[in-house]
């Protein structure tokens, strides 16, 4: 075919052309090796000695200052004992066994899910970290489906990280879920007969979600291997008897003379109360679940933390300061960079307001936002307002801002705490 090796031809002329520059490079240099005998090839030499030996003084020079810094660093230096530590020796080696044991338990939190399932009668809804953050959607038509509908379970199952999410605290308190489920023409809704689950041995979650949460500790059952069958086998005899006896339970109670503690009061009054049995119980469960709730708290653990540490960086201004007995209106600049120098992220003055205002901190003005309140005063910025625990209601705070890239006070004017 006449065609074939014609186009042949054209794919060899055309290497040949993208290889032509190359080509013509190669000629000159051959002409002026010819012309010039090995004049260039020298001049090249030397210059390429020149920098190489530049190089090598350059190279001198860092391996000295390598060296200065690595003296300077080992002043700092604690030397490590070279007799065995036994102490440490043992930790290394509990460390696996640490791991089972978490593990272990973390199966434990799935198993108790998994039987509750099976005395419902419905396999729980599985969802993930990533899910939550990312594809909320998905959950929503997951649980509107048709498969969704006939769960009452859904399961968040060994979180690891910390959770802060809005959309699914509110989820789990809406009294329906609306959305659209999979192959559907229009919005599917469902009532939220739902419980939420999730599972974790140290994880941490914000604040609305602690509110909306009532925690459960499990401790370790007694050893034997076929408790979960058993379990399941007395669940599939009896499981009308026991549903019978929960509603007996639940209605033959009658409310103690205790306030609430949570913000479901009747959620504590209805259910609470009654699986408790006796007021003992139930206070000692109150007090386990609020410390439980403090542990898990993420948003609680950062206030204490951002509460700490302006303490100590209010302290640091200078030898005046008195964090307990006085007021200092801190100004954004400042609050940003000690709040960044303490926590390694960025929080703002608003946020810690909000700490305030929900009871976790109590050194902070909840609702004062720019001072000194007289809006034609100069020195009037925004801020946030540090109040020591035992200064006067009636008063005056220290403003502490910035002057030519240094933290330091500035004026005092009159403060009334709110």
């Amino acid at each position: 075919n006449e065609f074939l090796k014609i186009d042949r031809t054209r794919q060899d002329l055309d290497l040949a052309i993208s290889n032509l520059d190359a080509k013509r490079s190669e000629r000159d240099t051959l002409k002026r090796g010819l012309k010039e005998g090995n004049s260039s090839i020298i001049t090249d030499y030397d210059t390429f000695s020149e920098e190489l030996d530049g190089l090598k003084k350059r190279q001198a020079e860092l391996k000295d200052l390598i060296a200065a810094k690595e003296k300077k660093i080992h002043q700092f230096d604690v030397q490590i004992q070279q007799e065995p530590d036994v102490k440490y020796d043992t930790l290394v080696k509990l460390k696996p066994f640490f791991e089972e044991v978490s593990n272990a338990l973390l199966q434990r939190k799935t198993t108790l899910i998994e039987i509750l399932s099976h005395l419902y009668m419905c396999e729980p809804l599985d969802i993930s970290v990533e899910q939550v953050f990312r594809h909320y959607e998905e959950i929503i038509k997951r649980l509107v489906s048709e498969g969704g509908r006939k769960t009452r379970i859904v399961l968040l199952d060994n979180l690891t990280v910390d959770l802060s999410c809005g959309q699914f605290a509110s989820l789990i308190t809406k009294s329906s879920i609306t959305g659209r489920a999979p192959y559907s023409s229009g919005e599917d809704t469902r009532p939220n007969n739902l419980t939420y689950c999730i599972t974790s041995n140290s994880a941490q979650v914000d604040d609305d979600l602690v509110s909306r949460s009532f925690f459960i500790s499990l401790r370790r059952p007694e050893a034997n291997g076929n408790w979960k069958r058993d379990i399941l086998d007395y669940i599939d005899k009896n499981r009308w008897q026991i549903f019978a006896d929960i509603i007996d339970i639940i209605q033959r109670h009658h409310p103690y003379d205790t306030p609430p503690k949570t913000r479901y009061p009747e959620f504590e009054q209805e259910v609470m109360q009654p699986m408790c049995g006796d007021p003992v119980t139930y206070q000692q469960v109150l007090e386990n679940m609020q410390q439980a709730k403090e542990a898990a708290n993420i948003e609680q653990d950062r206030a204490n933390q951002i509460t700490d540490g302006i303490r100590w960086k209010l302290a640091e201004v200078n030898n005046s300061m008195q964090p307990a007995n006085k007021c200092y209106w801190i100004q954004s600049d400042v609050f940003k960079k000690w709040a960044h120098e303490i926590l390694g992220m960025q929080v703002t003055a608003p946020t810690v307001r909000n700490y305030a205002r929900n009871g976790l901190t109590r050194n902070f003005d909840p609702l004062l936002e720019r001072f000194p309140t007289s809006t034609a005063d100069p020195l009037r910025r925004s801020g946030i307002m540090w109040v020591g625990e035992s200064s006067q209601s009636e008063a005056a705070a220290s403003i502490i801002g910035m002057k030519s890239g240094k933290i330091t006070y500035i004026d005092q004017k009159p403060y009334e705490r709110h």
